[in-house]
């Protein structure tokens, strides 16, 4: 998937999608396959954070992370709760540990939040 991210024309980039007459980023959908222990192979993301440069994609209404692999002890950050549009978003199955920042509490749009974590 990540392949597909070169240049700037980031509407056609694999997991992308824009809105067709402002060209705003509005999914960000980048799922992992790690839901099953047998096949860790097949996830996008790895790392200890997710960037902080999500929180400038002002218009985003979308966004799953789930199913990555991110290393022990990453924590959801706090900026995920200055996104100022999501109305879905999911860190299920994404590694993640400790608390969820109270900044999600303050994200008015939000319909699905889900945090499942059923691997131990």
């Amino acid at each position: 998937m990540l392949s597909s991210w070169v240049g700037n024309e980031c509407c056609v980039w694999e997991g992308i999608q824009c809105e067709g007459v402002t060209g705003n980023v509005q999914r960000h959908n980048l799922r992992g396959d790690d839901y099953y222990p047998m096949f860790y192979s097949n996830y996008y993301l790895a790392g200890n954070k997710v960037s902080s440069s999500l929180a400038q994609l002002r218009h985003l209404k979308y966004l799953d992370l789930s199913g990555n692999r991110f290393f022990e002890g990453s924590h959801i950050q706090e900026f995920i709760g200055f996104l100022k549009h999501p109305g879905y978003m999911n860190l299920s199955h994404a590694s993640f540990e400790g608390i969820i920042p109270p900044q999600i509490g303050s994200l008015s749009n939000l319909k699905v939040l889900d945090l499942v974590n059923d691997k131990g």
